[in-house]
């Protein structure tokens, strides 16, 4: 198993991270639109924190590559953006969202693992989290004409975000629950 702080550093990475991805404090000028919490960096946050939860979860490995291309997805989008222009299309928006979906169910799966060989009390409250935010964001993902039912779109969106609030708690929790639970004892040398 990984040492106890340097596990407890990727989580709290993760769990940043995901401040990142949930929240988007957007400047607007011109065209063009910055967003101050860009997700590209919350992808880096985790894709740092892979390094690191690999060696206690071996099935994280497999979700370098796919965090590499949605970080680049996400600095494309960041820097159009700020040029006023749009990349994608259909197509390429609908590998996008497969790929996320995937990366994120995967990710929170292998932090419930994680919790779960800790015996964290709330391991099971952040399954049942990684489950409603897979299927909110399968449900927005749809290509369904959100703007028409606009009291819909409010609640899915307030919904969605106290959703990406609470997984953020859960993991900040983790984070210190784990920091605060005493080590297990070294195995004797032979």
């Amino acid at each position: 198993m990984i040492d106890r702080d340097i596990l407890c550093h990727g989580i709290k990475r993760i769990a940043w991270a995901y401040v990142f991805l949930s929240l988007n404090i957007n400047l607007s000028f011109g065209s063009s639109v910055l967003n101050l919490l860009p997700n590209w960096v919350g992808y880096l946050m985790i894709l740092n924190a892979l390094l690191i939860l690999r060696e206690d979860e071996p099935s994280s490995r497999l979700l370098s590559p796919l965090g590499i291309l949605l970080c680049l997805w996400e600095l494309a989008q960041w820097f159009l953006a700020l040029a006023g222009l749009r990349f994608g299309g259909y197509g390429l928006d609908t590998v996008a969202v497969v790929i996320s979906l995937y990366f994120h169910f995967q990710l929170l799966t292998d932090l419930v693992n994680i919790a779960r060989r800790r015996e964290y009390p709330l391991c099971q409250r952040l399954l049942r989290l990684r489950s409603v935010r897979t299927i909110l964001a399968t449900l927005f993902s749809l290509p369904l004409p959100w703007e028409t039912v606009l009291p819909l779109t409010i609640i899915m969106s307030c919904t969605y975000l106290v959703l990406l609030i609470w997984i953020c708690r859960v993991l900040f929790s983790l984070h210190n629950w784990l920091l605060e639970t005493p080590c297990p004892p070294s195995p004797a040398p032979n």
